[in-house]
């Protein structure tokens, strides 16, 4: 954002959160893979950090995409709060629609 010149107020940008992915422990992987159903998703980076926690506990953090797209997302159904989140599930390849 930018100040304007033609008025008598002045903006100043202020950063309110940064987006940083969750990282689980070995009780919260183990629940994660195991005893979860539905994940309930807020943004595609919360998308991106779901998949990286499931890619470390299969240990395949480090397989190039395409082999990781095969791998699945956790076994869990995917709830996004809209379209873009939606996307970004279908994306990965690793959801489909139903």
């Amino acid at each position: 954002l930018t100040s304007r010149t033609d008025g008598t107020f002045q903006v100043t940008r202020l950063n309110t959160y940064d987006t940083i992915p969750a990282t689980f422990d070995e009780e919260q992987t183990r629940i994660m893979m195991e005893d979860v159903d539905i994940a309930c998703f807020g943004s595609p980076s919360a998308v991106e950090a779901w998949l990286g926690n499931v890619d470390v506990a299969l240990g395949i953090e480090n397989l190039p995409d395409e082999d990781r797209q095969t791998a699945g997302n956790g076994d869990v159904l995917a709830a996004c709060i809209g379209t873009t989140t939606a996307k970004a599930c279908l994306e990965s390849r690793r959801w489909e629609s139903r």
